[in-house]
């Protein structure tokens, strides 16, 4: 299945910033798939970039991928790393 991405952000300089994308889910959530997404744009960007709001077929998801961000945040943090 394949849904249409949006993902409206900001960056440092307070420039604002828009992308949109077909993606197919290969088994993935929408929501899973959108972060990844985002994840590509914040590496492709050179400024410190903010998520203003993410939409999937025009449903607003902005709070699901903002959750992901921060599971994935807290798992780095918590790792026990030998030193």
């Amino acid at each position: 299945m394949t849904v249409i991405i949006q993902i409206h952000y900001t960056s440092i300089a307070n420039t604002k910033g828009y992308q949109k994308a077909a993606i197919t889910l290969k088994g993935r959530s929408k929501e899973q798939a959108a972060y990844e997404f985002w994840k590509w744009i914040k590496r492709k960007n050179p400024l410190k970039v903010e998520i203003k709001q993410v939409l999937c077929e025009k449903e607003d998801i902005t709070e699901l991928v903002l959750e992901l961000e921060k599971q994935e945040i807290d798992k780095i943090m918590n790792d026990n790393l030998p030193f």
